[in-house]
């Protein structure tokens, strides 16, 4: 207890000609009187109760906290076995995107290398449909972008006339 001797012995402070610093000690002397205050009323509450009760009381407060830890953990913060293969729906659309400058109008293709990525998707949109989790992201998508699937029609329809 000789720190607590010693934090509580008057310190004599600098001489501050200006006084700029006067309102900060009184305010910390102030909210030390306080601190204080609600501490000493603490440790007379649990002072009365046993130190078998104490640990009881500290172990459940934090097994509590570890339990909260690992129901989030593997909750994966409240989604569901579904939600992990949903789509929502757009968020923040084009028109409301800023424009990038180097972004030009829709170029005719000049070679079937250069509509691939879209043969490609059509592909694994169609491939989606063999497995349940692939048919449940298939239909969340349907849900959400509709025009998705007129828009690959389009752009195939449009690449095959050339």
């Amino acid at each position: 207890m000789l720190w607590w001797k010693m934090f509580m012995r008057k310190r004599n402070s600098p001489v501050n000609n200006n006084q700029s610093y006067l309102w900060l000690d009184r305010w910390a002397a102030r909210w030390n009187r306080a601190v204080l205050a609600s501490c000493s009323r603490l440790q007379k509450k649990i002072t009365r109760v046993p130190l078998l009760y104490q640990k009881m009381i500290l172990t459940c407060f934090f097994l509590s906290g570890l339990a909260v830890c690992i129901y989030i953990g593997f909750s994966g913060m409240g989604a569901r076995r579904g939600a992990l293969f949903k789509i929502d729906a757009i968020r923040h659309p084009a028109y409301v995107l800023p424009v990038r400058a180097g972004a030009g109008p829709v170029q005719r293709a000049e070679s079937p290398a250069s509509n691939a990525g879209i043969k490609e998707l059509r592909k694994y949109l169609d491939s989606l449909s063999s497995t349940a989790e692939g048919k449940l992201l298939l239909d969340s998508l349907r849900k959400s972008r509709p025009s998705l699937y007129d828009s690959l029609i389009y752009t195939d329809r449009y690449f095959q006339l050339q």
